[in-house]
């Protein structure tokens, strides 16, 4: 635990005064190493894994994304009613979240989705040369469901923070403001 004060330093200026090198010329810079740039040709792990469910916000589906190991979350607007999930929106947005990653350098080998009808026949959607869909009728997907509860409550903060009243037809916009933070 030091105890020296800009005022103790001050007085220990006062007192002797500058570095007596610097004051006769005498100081020199320490020269200044040569560092190597090592350039990387490709990345060491491209494979990613999908962490996917489904959430509303106001009756408005949503399909959430969890890249794995990466962290990064994608959200598509599915629908606006709650029974307007088809696996044709959820394969369309699978599609358009395995480009995504696709487009970044980064190979999906495998989805795991709950046990939703519409999330299992997604595998008809995707072709036989997508990657793996991996269900499970009695296991969530923790990782997908932890995404969700924290774009749900940053949904929340930013909502009730704002000082004027956001419209309905205006969420979409705020759900891809938070997921973009």
């Amino acid at each position: 635990d030091l105890r020296i004060t800009p005022k103790d330093v001050k007085a220990c200026y006062d007192i002797y005064g500058d570095y007596v090198p610097h004051l006769k010329g005498k100081s020199t810079e320490p020269e200044n190493q040569v560092v190597l740039k090592e350039r990387i040709t490709s990345m060491i792990c491209t494979s990613v894994h999908f962490m996917t469910d489904t959430f509303f916000i106001d009756n408005v589906a949503y399909l959430l994304t969890m890249v794995k190991p990466l962290g990064y979350i994608i959200v598509t607007l599915l629908g606006n009613e709650r029974g307007d999930r088809t696996q044709q929106q959820l394969g369309k947005a699978m599609l358009a979240h395995i480009t995504e990653c696709q487009q970044r350098g980064f190979h999906v080998s495998s989805i795991n989705v709950d046990g939703e009808k519409a999330l299992k026949g997604m595998s008809e959607y995707l072709g036989v040369y997508g990657p793996r869909l991996n269900s499970s009728d009695t296991v969530h997907i923790g990782a997908a469901e932890a995404a969700i509860k924290i774009v749900k409550s940053w949904f929340r903060g930013i909502y009730t923070t704002l000082p004027y009243c956001l419209p309905p037809d205006m969420y979409k916009f705020l759900v891809q403001f938070v997921v973009s933070r």
